[in-house]
């Protein structure tokens, strides 16, 4: 590990040295040394890592593990960790969601570009599915209907998605409460229901 540390500094041996690390942190669980390293890749690289959204996931599954009750698991729901900030316990929400304030926070602040950036997302595990001989599929919750620019996430996803390789799973009862129409989108859409 202290070898790759160093060879992570060389200008010719850095990449190679960090895709090291990075195996050895998610052997070892060592979400937080994994983080650093894959974002020092990202830079290296200018590409952006889904895998780190699950390393945060890792990190709130140990402060659960812990004794830590209210965590943010960043992934898929922000292309960006660094906007999720944790939601106080004294904070209103939690009178009326309790543990799943935090989710909740999450969803209330999703703009246009987070839907669109989780249907590539979604075409991308999709298509990982597919190939593996699985189904990917999403399912509605309320959420998704809220107006955002002119946009219907909802509609964004089913637009923006492959047919090949996302279904979805149409939650009748949470289309409803949001004032949406199941048999409009059933009808609309029919070969994109499982």
């Amino acid at each position: 590990e202290q070898l790759l540390g160093e060879l992570s500094d060389s200008p010719t041996l850095d990449e190679s040295a960090l895709e090291r690390l990075v195996y050895i942190y998610e052997r070892e669980r060592e979400w937080q040394k994994a983080i650093e390293a894959q974002r020092k890749l990202e830079m290296l690289n200018g590409t952006k890592s889904r895998q780190v959204a699950h390393y945060y996931c890792e990190l709130a599954e140990q402060a659960r593990a812990n004794g830590i009750e209210y965590v943010i698991c960043a992934a898929p729901w922000a292309r960006d960790p660094s906007r999720i900030k944790p939601l106080d316990p004294s904070d209103p929400l939690f009178k009326t969601a309790g543990k799943y304030a935090p989710f909740i926070n999450i969803i209330n602040n999703l703009n246009l570009d987070d839907w669109k950036w989780m249907a590539g997302l979604f075409n991308e595990i999709g298509a990982k599915a597919k190939a593996a001989g699985l189904v990917f599929g999403y399912h509605n919750h309320n959420f998704e209907f809220k107006t955002l620019d002119g946009s219907i996430p909802y509609d964004l996803l089913i637009e923006t998605t492959d047919p090949a390789a996302v279904s979805f799973e149409l939650d009748c009862g949470w289309m409803v409460s949001a004032g949406r129409d199941p048999v409009t989108y059933l009808s609309k859409h029919s070969t994109r229901y499982r």
